[in-house]
């Protein structure tokens, strides 16, 4: 069972895996972009990172063994609006929503019906346990899933795979939510212009990258995220900043490979792809002809970066591109330089 479209739309509603840090008493510290550092009691053989975030879901804790009886556990903490935190982080409301996710895994599983049960602590939330009816060859056919309030702006929704009720890890995973700690308190990414460059600072203070101001204007700015996007109303080039945790690839030419895949899954109409170098950078290019009957002819150019276990994809893109524009997307790739601070 994997977590179903309920799930899904409940992050949208609400919302507005990289190395863990070691933390007193035997706690995990894993920091979740734009929400804050999340610190779970795991034991020492409990492998923990956080999975980067695609399509606007926030980023995802996960959690299995690093040898024993096989699991997941993954959970999406993300902010509650301040004006629907009464409405949404209440036990009432919690209990409904879980009731809904219950009612919908229902549907294919084992039991008839699906009791909830109170997560229990201090914490507001609820959970349900299933059984898969039909398990595909390899899936763990046994899930634990709910949602908990992990205090007053904060939900979390989670889902545990494991081999089934009596597993041992169900209660220990239990265990861990109730006792789970967030602390919000973090350096955020900014950016600012400095002479005749701009530099962005990356979260935490992991380092930080600088690039050639010319005529570009801030157009998207998003701290928390953290996300940039900026303009050229002279070239008409466009160049945005996104930034994950680099825990699936840890060097330029693997995110490359990692997020050129992707891409030539979500964009199938798209021509002309390319895998090239530019100095230590190692980039993906396509061309999107546009919708039939425009004629749009967008470059796009997917350089890579990786700072301090941080996945930096700068994003350049022009509208009617010409082979003589390719100097300019190179030359801006050039001159990017980025600084480890620690």
């Amino acid at each position: 069972m994997r977590m179903h479209a309920a799930v899904a739309a409940l992050i949208f509603a609400f919302a507005t895996p990289s190395p863990t840090a070691a933390a007193p008493g035997g706690e995990r510290a894993l920091r979740i972009p734009g929400v804050g550092t999340l610190h779970l009691p795991a034991p020492e053989s409990w492998r923990a990172g956080v999975r980067g975030n695609d399509d606007g879901i926030p980023p995802t804790v996960a959690l299995s063994p690093a040898s024993g009886e096989p699991f997941t556990l993954e959970l999406t903490a993300f902010p509650i609006p301040p004006a629907k935190r009464a409405k949404l982080l209440g036990r009432d409301a919690l209990r409904a929503q879980v009731q809904r996710m219950a009612d919908d895994v229902a549907r294919n599983a084992v039991e008839k019906s699906l009791a909830l049960a109170p997560i229990g602590g201090e914490k507001a939330g609820f959970y349900f346990g299933a059984t898969d009816r039909a398990p595909k060859p390899g899936e763990l056919p046994y899930l634990v899933q709910g949602a908990l309030a992990l205090d007053r702006e904060t939900a979390c929704l989670f889902t545990l795979l494991t081999s089934g009720p009596r597993s041992p890890v169900v209660p220990r995973a239990l265990e861990l939510l109730r006792r789970a700690r967030l602390d919000h308190a973090a350096q955020a990414a900014s950016i600012e212009r400095r002479g005749d460059a701009y530099r962005i600072a990356l979260p935490e203070g992991l380092g930080s990258l600088a690039f050639p101001a010319a005529a570009l204007g801030i157009e998207q700015k998003d701290d928390a995220r953290p996300y940039y996007m900026l303009t050229d109303g002279k070239t008409g080039l466009n160049v945005s900043f996104n930034f994950e945790p680099a825990q699936d690839c840890r060097s330029s030419e693997a995110c490359r490979d990692l997020f050129s895949a992707r891409l030539k899954k979500l964009y199938p109409g798209r021509r002309d792809w390319r895998e090239a170098r530019i100095g230590d950078v190692f980039v993906t290019e396509s061309t999107d002809p546009g919708p039939k009957g425009i004629r749009l002819d967008q470059h796009h150019v997917n350089a890579h970066l990786v700072v301090n276990g941080v996945w930096i994809d700068v994003h350049l893109s022009k509208v009617k591109y010409r082979d003589s524009d390719r100097a300019m997307f190179v030359d801006f790739i050039r001159a990017i330089r980025t600084e480890p601070t620690r």
